[in-house]
């Protein structure tokens, strides 16, 4: 699911990169310096993201954009700093740059703003945010009044199209999380017949590629949800409909002569790859092995300039080798999308690979090999974690950069405005007050505005801590798990054993995997992360009884995190009747009253 989830953020990030009002052509620019430093940013952003956020970050820095001389530059600064951490999979973050890039046109309809929140509310899994964040810029797309004024001033008639289709085409996203395939499918074709208009009006005679790929993206969205219902045929209708118009202009165009930043042109040869990928997989589900070969080859052609579908791509050719039977070519199609993933810095995919590679030892009764990729895993996500928490870090910073440049900026303008004013207060003595409140509501706006961003903030922090908490109690019941699982094979296995020796043999192995199910590391890095969801709650039990023992600390978090008595007896490595008794202790540790249950208490502390 998270994959699956990242995996959707980049095409709404794509799309809306293409559409978006600040990236449209550079006609009719001349050689403004501020459209020449959103090029710049442009240039950077996909490529080079670490360049990109020191680059806008100096940007911002500047007086006449952080003291809000141009809140259009200045916004659209903010908005790509946010698709930044978007892609960096720090959805808090992002969310912070985008309500700064809001703040900066507060009397403005934003819509592609509105769309951006649905996209980290989606990355956050939180669909009916999401989905209400994407209503709300359909509804701007539609209305008459939305003209879609590019930063040179001049119209586009083509970006409430554009936001109409994409916002039609996440809904329907959406729907698909939900589950609700029929209402996809109405999102889907009515974003196909928008764009259907569009691309005949705008295509008579020459063909436009940002037109053709902007109308062939929800023919392959379709395309996808046909095969998630099971409908092949279907299916395969709407990718024979993208290769009939795009395989042509890809036999025509040469992908290395496409300008980096111009997306709506790269989209093109990204859609045809996306196709070929999904081939691939209803080939393989069809036992027609020459056809997924044949299409996996071209995809990776395709899809060598796009590393994440790249890696996805072996994902899928690998699947289909083990259909096969052939768990050494899958092995190898596993490791090259790895190396791909190991070059581009991809830990998302990586460890997506690794979860797969996992899977195929399982099932091939490879359990030495699974339990050493289990343990790559596990590593992985140790550095994920502490990439986020970097990333986190780095964000404040640059934030805490920003703001103190903005409030040195207002003190400076503050201090001449006064001297202005008491140079000029014999003359004037009412225009002194009158400025003096109006500098007053301004800054108190100001401190609000922050306020309420910090809040947010916190509050979204918040919840991806306890969502990571969650994960880390997931992980670590499929560990003991698996561990358990090996343990009852290598006793079996042991009981075939004719040779006492050899039985004695293999104890020494058994114990090891059974220390290894609570080394007590998980349980340090488990304390680590639930100290900072529930900073005061074990100081509370310490102050409920001062002989309370670590291991009634660990049982207590563990209840505190609602885990059932079954799971619990998993993460200690001991039998219900025993956890059982451990609770009755420790509600007589805690001289809990008769009527008062364990539950209760463990619930009310903070």
């Amino acid at each position: 699911m998270h994959r699956n989830k990242y995996y959707l953020l980049l095409i709404f990030s794509l799309l809306f990169g293409y559409a978006y009002p600040e990236n449209e052509n550079k006609n009719g620019k001349g050689n403004n310096s501020k459209f020449a430093l959103i090029d710049s940013l442009l240039d950077y952003k996909t490529i080079q993201p670490e360049r990109a956020i020191s680059f806008a970050t100096k940007v911002l820095q500047r007086e006449k954009y952080a003291s809000g001389d141009y809140p259009k530059i200045e916004s659209a600064f903010y908005n790509h700093l946010g698709e930044i951490y978007l892609r960096m999979n720090l959805p808090s973050q992002a969310l912070s740059y985008f309500i700064e890039a809001k703040r900066t046109l507060p009397r403005k309809k934003t819509p592609w703003l509105d769309v951006q929140f649905g996209n980290v509310y989606f990355q956050q899994g939180e669909w009916l945010k999401s989905k209400k964040a994407y209503e709300k810029a359909l509804e701007t797309f539609t209305t008459k009044f939305f003209s879609g004024r590019r930063l040179d001033g001049k119209v586009s008639g083509g970006n409430s199209i554009a936001g109409q289709s994409t916002s039609l085409s996440n809904l329907g996203m959406i729907e698909i999380q939900l589950n609700n395939y029929e209402s996809a499918l109405v999102y889907f074709e009515k974003a196909i017949e928008l764009n259907r208009e569009n691309y005949d009006k705008e295509n008579d005679g020459e063909v436009k590629l940002g037109v053709l790929s902007s109308y062939l993206n929800p023919h392959y969205l379709l395309a996808d949800l046909y095969f998630k219902w099971g409908m092949l045929d279907l299916a395969m209708k709407q990718l024979s409909i993208i290769d009939a118009l795009a395989l042509p202009v890809y036999e025509q165009m040469d992908l290395e002569s496409i300008p980096s930043q111009d997306m709506g042109l790269r989209s093109l040869y990204r859609i045809l790859g996306l196709a070929y990928n999904l081939k691939t997989i209803i080939y393989t589900d069809q036992n027609n092995f020459q056809a997924s070969k044949d299409a996996f080859l071209f995809s990776v052609s395709v899809l060598k300039d796009w590393p994440i579908y790249l890696s996805r791509s072996y994902g899928n050719s690998a699947k289909s080798y083990f259909k096969q039977d052939s768990l050494y070519k899958a092995l190898e199609h596993i490791d090259s999308g790895l190396r791909v993933c190991q070059l581009k810095g991809l830990d998302i995919e990586e460890l997506g690979l690794l979860q797969l590679k996992m899977e195929l030892f399982e099932n091939s009764n490879l359990n030495k090999s699974a339990v050493d990729v289990a343990r790559e895993i596990l590593v992985k996500k140790s550095v994920i974690d502490d990439y986020k928490m970097s990333g986190i870090i780095e964000s404040v910073e640059i934030k805490s950069e920003l703001y103190s440049s903005r409030n040195e900026l207002l003190d400076s303008k503050r201090k001449q405005r006064i001297l202005q004013i008491l140079i000029g207060v014999m003359m004037l003595l009412s225009g002194l007050l009158v400025v003096s409140y109006r500098n007053s509501k301004r800054h108190s706006e100001q401190i609000a505005i922050i306020n309420e961003q910090e809040n947010q903030i916190t509050q979204v922090e918040l919840a991806n801590k306890e969502a990571e908490l969650v994960n880390l109690s997931t992980f670590a019941l499929s560990k003991n798990d698996l561990l358990a699982n090996i343990i009852k094979e290598l006793e079996y296995h042991t009981t075939l054993l004719n040779n006492k020796e050899d039985q004695k043999s293999l104890k020494p192995l058994k114990k090891k995997i059974q220390n290894f199910i609570d080394d007590g590391l998980d349980w340090e890095t488990y304390k680590a992360q639930f100290t900072n969801v529930y900073p005061n709650f074990v100081d509370y039990l310490f102050s409920q009884n001062p002989e309370i023992t670590n291991s009634d600390i660990k049982l207590c978090c563990y209840l505190k995190m609602n885990m059932n008595t079954k799971d619990i007896a998993q993460l200690f490595g001991l039998t219900v009747r025993a956890i059982e008794n451990k609770r009755y202790r420790l509600r007589k540790k805690l001289n809990l009253e008769t009527e008062t249950s364990l539950m209760t208490f463990i619930n009310g502390a903070r």
